[in-house]
């Protein structure tokens, strides 16, 4: 669990609308926890370019199985299988 106030610092830090995440999802205060958030944020961020306006549109992304996803990025990588994470990431210029 993450109190209101945390996730308004780590909100600010990766650029995300803490209203807008709260607004649509009310359970990422009661099942993330900080360190989780921080986890995942930084992943989606460094590794994959995703845009924090798309961040937002799934706040479940932040407490639901978080380990899982960098499995299942490392998993699509070593198998080659083709996948694309540009519909996650800002054009580019």
């Amino acid at each position: 669990m993450v109190n209101r106030k945390q996730f308004e610092e780590i909100c600010n830090k990766y650029g995300l609308d803490s209203k807008k995440l709260i607004k649509n999802n009310e359970n990422v205060l009661e099942k993330a926890d900080y360190n989780s958030i921080c986890y995942v944020l930084d992943f989606l961020r460094d590794t994959l370019k995703v845009t924090p306006n798309n961040i937002e549109k799934c706040p479940s992304i932040l407490y639901l199985k978080i380990e899982a996803i960098k499995e299942n990025w490392n998993f699509l990588n070593e198998k080659k299988i083709k996948h694309s994470i540009d519909i996650f990431s800002s054009p580019q210029k």
